[in-house]
């Protein structure tokens, strides 16, 4: 892994090359460079540092490095130059580095456990109603699926996911004259209106967004929750299952 970044103490530095000439500083901070570039020890290649360094002429570079390492500076390993404070801070900014990645991924992985918890409960309050909530080993059917035998992650996890319209095929009766829907003459007398809100025959999808809309009056979406989730109320009196 390359390292943009290192420490650098300006007083000590300062205090390291004191009484060096400006050749050998310039060479020295170039060699110090190249090791943070390249995560380690450079090659001993004098035609090549010579460029690099900025230097006239090779015996001008070989001059300057018997200095450095006469000084401590610098060090000669496997055909190789190595400065231990370089290499010290490489390591240094190695582990920051290191750190510093797996808190990211260790507080990502956090935010997404809190976005999915906060998502959870969000859908679970959209099935919930002032006087109570639907029954708990209930879980509602997505697009004509039964997902009882889904635990409450995968339930939930399930209802986000699936936002693709029913395939199923609505065949509604034909719209009568006088407003609603024809189920055909009936010889018995007219009864009171027991679908006020005129919800019969809207497919689930629409009902499905009528109820999340919480601006809609609280007995509507209370309707429309019966329709849905039929299963999470007893039968009223009078009435067959």
């Amino acid at each position: 892994m390359k390292v943009r970044r290192v420490d650098f103490s300006p007083d000590e530095w300062l205090s390291g090359t004191l009484g060096m000439t400006s050749e050998e500083i310039g060479v020295y901070i170039t060699i110090c460079s190249l090791i943070y570039s390249r995560g380690g020890a450079i090659p001993d290649d004098e035609n090549w540092l010579t460029k690099v360094c900025g230097c006239k002429h090779w015996r001008t570079f070989r001059a300057i490095r018997c200095n450095l390492i006469e000084r401590g500076k610098i060090e000669i390993e496997s055909n190789k130059i190595v400065v231990r404070r370089c290499i010290l801070e490489l390591e240094k900014a190695t582990k920051r580095s290191s750190e510093a990645s797996q808190n990211a991924k260790t507080r990502w992985a956090k935010n997404s456990q809190d976005e999915f918890r906060m998502s959870s409960e969000t859908v679970q309050d959209d099935f919930m109603n002032g006087s109570g909530s639907i029954h708990d080993d209930f879980t509602p059917s997505v697009n004509g699926h039964d997902n009882n035998h889904l635990t409450d992650a995968d339930a939930v996890q399930t209802r986000n996911a699936n936002h693709q319209p029913s395939t199923i095929n609505y065949h509604l009766p034909p719209i009568s004259p006088v407003g609603g829907l024809d189920y055909g003459k009936s010889k018995r007398s007219p009864k009171r209106d027991t679908d006020p809100w005129k919800l019969s025959g809207i497919h689930p999808d629409e009902l499905g967004r009528r109820f999340n809309d919480k601006s809609r009056p609280r007995d509507e979406r209370l309707a429309i929750r019966k329709i849905l989730f039929p299963n999470a109320y007893p039968p009223e009196p009078g009435t067959f299952n």
